[in-house]
């Protein structure tokens, strides 16, 4: 395994510890714009490097079903898992245009 992928999967699973009223691998909601900003504001034992962050946050956002919770309305939480912002028109066609490239990339393999 490369050493990039091993600390990403690392610092998903400390996010999935730390903070599992937001980070689900089922059931997931979408989460606040500025995450990354609020995790590294909280200065916590521990913590992951800012880039295996990313990289998690990344990989997380990126699933498909994090991308279907993208619809206009829908709440976005923060890290304890309390409604903040909602989920605009604008994200939401970004999030199906995501999708829409996966499923082509997949379908010409």
């Amino acid at each position: 395994m490369k050493p990039e992928v091993k600390q990403r999967n690392q610092a998903m699973q400390w996010l999935l510890e730390t903070f599992p009223k937001a980070f689900k691998l089922t059931d997931r909601k979408p989460l606040v714009l500025a995450i990354l900003e609020d995790i590294q504001a909280m200065n916590l034992p521990n913590t992951p490097s800012s880039q295996a962050l990313q990289s998690a946050l990344d990989y997380y956002q990126n699933w498909g079903s994090y991308l279907n919770a993208l619809k206009t309305g829908a709440t976005r939480i923060d890290l304890e898992g309390k409604p903040s912002a909602q989920v605009t028109l604008d994200e939401e066609q970004t999030a199906q245009k995501k999708l829409t490239n996966a499923q082509q990339k997949l379908n010409a393999k």
